[in-house]
């Protein structure tokens, strides 16, 4: 039985319901998941606007504590220290542990399939951090994107999520071609979004899990 770790900086009951979920539909039944969290860290980095030092000895020590309990392989799903997580990269070889970011495969997707987006956000750090990863995608790819950015502060965990997301992707201008959600918690109005919009609507719990489905793989 694999043992996966879900390290969190901020959830609801239903975001991880739903990873939860997932996991288990695409990697099957035999899989033990932890969930390890510590909210001080996005809060660190809402307040800097970065990842700070201090956020990213937090993150590490969840990352070893995890290691530490037996897991075989780590999903970081917060997007606003996904740049912490890509740096523990370079260890993936050397650790008996991956550590996975949950939207990396997800952005590298988008950035080959569209070459322009919205991108979606209720937290400016996971804007910024998912912008980022794209474009560094679409440049390793040789390609440009053209991205609208859609900050919804506020929004996070928020019943009226979905329609405030389609009422801001709906008075964009030009109207994107696709959607990315920047956030795992939005992946839960990724098909009625897809549905409504009929645009492809990109989340990323599914790309992270396949992405770990592989590392536990090879």
């Amino acid at each position: 039985m694999k043992k996966i770790a879900l390290v969190y900086t901020a959830t609801t009951e239903a975001m991880s319901a739903y990873l939860l979920d997932r996991i288990h539909a695409l990697m099957g039944g035999e899989v033990q998941v932890t969930a390890y969290a510590d909210e001080s860290i996005l809060q660190e980095v809402l307040r800097a606007g970065k990842i700070t030092p201090s956020a990213a000895r937090k993150l590490l020590e969840l990352y070893l504590q995890a290691m530490r309990d037996g897991a075989d392989g780590i999903l970081n799903v917060c997007s606003s220290v996904g740049e912490a997580a890509d740096a523990m990269e370079a260890l993936n070889a050397f650790t008996a542990t991956p550590v996975i970011r949950i939207d990396a495969h997800m952005c590298a997707c988008a950035a080959r399939e569209q070459s322009g987006m919205a991108i979606a956000a209720t937290f400016p750090t996971a804007l910024e951090s998912t912008r980022r990863k794209l474009l560094d995608a679409a440049q390793k790819q040789g390609k440009t994107l053209f991205i609208q950015d859609i900050l919804l502060q506020g929004g996070f965990g928020s019943s009226s999520l979905y329609d405030s997301l389609l009422k801001a992707v709906s008075t964009l201008r030009p109207m994107p071609s696709a959607l990315v959600l920047c956030q795992a918690s939005m992946a839960l109005e990724a098909s009625r979004l897809q549905s409504a919009l009929q645009i492809p609507v990109y989340a990323s719990p599914d790309y992270g899990i396949a992405q770990l489905k592989k590392a536990l793989c090879d």
